[in-house]
């Protein structure tokens, strides 16, 4: 289960690219350009995960951050 961190660092990601986004006045409205940095921050950590062995033996340290990582984006509002 992911833990109050990995929501603060999910929110983070996301806003990373909601922000740009926002700078550039589009127009769409603010919960639509926050459901399309939440897509794309999704997509992202599944290429980072793409990337990383699932097991080195044991479950992987590093891909099961960005799964829980992954998951504690996908509950954001």
């Amino acid at each position: 289960m992911a833990n109050i961190a990995d929501f603060e660092t999910a929110k983070d990601l996301v806003n990373k690219t909601y922000q740009p986004l926002g700078y550039l006045k589009c127009m769409v409205s603010n919960d639509e350009l926050w459901k399309w940095a939440k897509e794309r921050t999704i997509e992202n950590i599944e290429l980072i995960k793409d990337q990383l062995p699932m097991y080195t033996g044991n479950l992987n340290p590093r891909w099961k951050y960005w799964d829980d990582l992954q998951k504690s984006v996908i509950k954001l509002p």
